[in-house]
């Protein structure tokens, strides 16, 4: 027996975790011409820039061989279970919410219906009462001035503006107000718009501001309490990617 069989031979018998898999198409870059051959009954060594690698079938009366095996399965098994509890997408209804994002799930909860028309109804979850917002009339104003003028210094802005506005009439997303009652609140929700005309399906989109704060220095969205993040996280769309 030479001295690398003597080598090999006392290796074989101590159980070691698998450090790497290769694929098939890599066998040919990382074996060397060395092979260690007892008989066509067990294992042949081959030589590798890993070091040897036990190639062939198994006698499985030999009890050695066998713990040898279980010992891989197993840190095979492990391996594989841990990837996948580290890839696993958490599990929301283990989500925490706050106190403003629990008002809000139990708020849509409670007044949530839906119109004969098949058009979703729900309350807005308010943190006080509308009284506490003042007048916003004039700030709406003189905006509105500022879009005439641009309306009139550029048509192809006033058309899609006209379309828009018809449309989200017709859709009924808003309706026309009646005469105002200086005896009640009345907040003007400001909104601008943004002229996209490369886009290929919005011309025009508006942007409300729900942030544009009244004579009594509160907005609508300061006396709204703040719902959860409905964006997805990053996490899942990586993996949806993947």
């Amino acid at each position: 027996m030479t001295a690398s069989e003597k080598h090999y031979t006392s290796r074989s018998r101590i159980s070691r975790p698998v450090d790497i898999v290769f694929e098939a198409d890599a066998y040919g870059q990382i074996i060397k011409s060395n092979i260690i051959n007892y008989s066509s009954s067990v294992p042949i060594a081959q030589l590798s820039i890993f070091g040897l690698l036990v190639i062939g079938t198994v006698n499985l009366t030999n009890s050695l061989t066998l713990v040898a095996l279980h010992t891989s399965t197993q840190n095979a098994e492990d391996t594989l279970t841990r990837f996948w509890v580290q890839e696993e997408v958490p599990n929301s209804d283990n989500h925490l919410y706050t106190y403003d994002e629990q008002y809000c799930e139990d708020r849509l909860k409670k007044t949530h219906s839906r119109d004969s028309t098949g058009r979703h109804i729900v309350r807005i979850p308010l943190k006080t009462s509308v009284e506490i917002l003042g007048d916003s009339q004039n700030t709406v104003h003189r905006y509105l001035q500022s879009l005439i003028r641009r309306f009139s210094k550029d048509g192809n802005y006033c058309q899609h503006y006209q379309q828009f506005i018809t449309e989200y009439e017709e859709l009924k997303h808003m309706k026309r107000a009646s005469s105002v009652s200086h005896h009640q609140t009345h907040y003007y929700l400001l909104h601008h718009s943004i002229l996209e005309p490369d886009s290929a399906t919005i011309g025009l989109r508006i942007v409300l501001n729900g942030s544009s704060v009244s004579t009594s220095g509160h907005s609508i969205n300061n006396i709204m309490h703040t719902g959860g993040n409905l964006n997805p996280e990053s996490s899942d769309v990586l993996i949806w990617i993947r």
